[in-house]
């Protein structure tokens, strides 16, 4: 089970961190970008709300010691980060 546990919380915290960085990345980017500004600060504030939502669940997993689920739900972020990443691809050569 430790290593499970181990597997589970340094995706988290990858997660977390990757997350932190493309809203960088989008802020930045907003900043070079007036046409596309608007557009760019949303995808900034979603993936640092997705940074935040890394945060909790790591802190929840290592405050609590919450047990291990992995549910449908989980999924759907995969697809959604794959979404925002094609658009992010596809501005930048706008």
């Amino acid at each position: 089970m430790d290593l499970l546990y181990t597997i589970y919380c340094s995706s988290d915290i990858f997660f977390a961190a990757m997350s932190a960085v493309c809203g960088a990345l989008c802020f930045y980017r907003a900043q070079k970008h007036v046409k596309n500004r608007t557009f760019f600060i949303l995808i900034g504030g979603f993936f640092s709300c997705l940074f935040l939502c890394g945060i909790f669940f790591v802190l929840v997993w290592l405050v609590i010691d919450y047990p291990f689920i992995i549910s449908p739900g989980d999924l759907s972020w995969a697809g959604a980060i794959i979404f925002l990443i094609t658009a992010e691809m596809g501005l930048m050569d706008a």
